[in-house]
């Protein structure tokens, strides 16, 4: 709970400081924003919300794992432990030649 609190303070400085400027690792540049619909549009407060959502354990069957612990930033929030998700029979899919 407590790191839950330390991270919403900390996300809460970096909006404020205008930090939320996404980046790719590789190319440095800026992404565009995603297509929103008129009568939804982003906010501060919803970007805050999803990066809370993405790093918090507490919504993980066992408390343990969230999407951030998987999903790594420096890695263009890719997951570097499998090359192909194994799907529900635990087989990877495999290239056909």
């Amino acid at each position: 709970m407590r790191d839950s609190i330390r991270l919403l303070f900390a996300l809460g400085a970096a909006a404020a400081a205008g930090a939320l400027a996404f980046a790719l690792p590789q190319q440095g540049g800026p992404l565009l924003p995603p297509p929103s619909p008129a009568e939804n549009p982003p906010t501060l407060d919803k970007a805050l919300l999803g990066k809370i959502l993405f790093w918090e354990e507490q919504l993980s069957s066992d408390n343990t794992v969230a999407c951030g612990s998987c999903h790594q930033p420096g890695r263009g929030f890719s997951d570097p432990r499998t090359p192909a998700n194994p799907g529900p029979d635990g087989i990877a899919p495999r290239p056909t030649t």
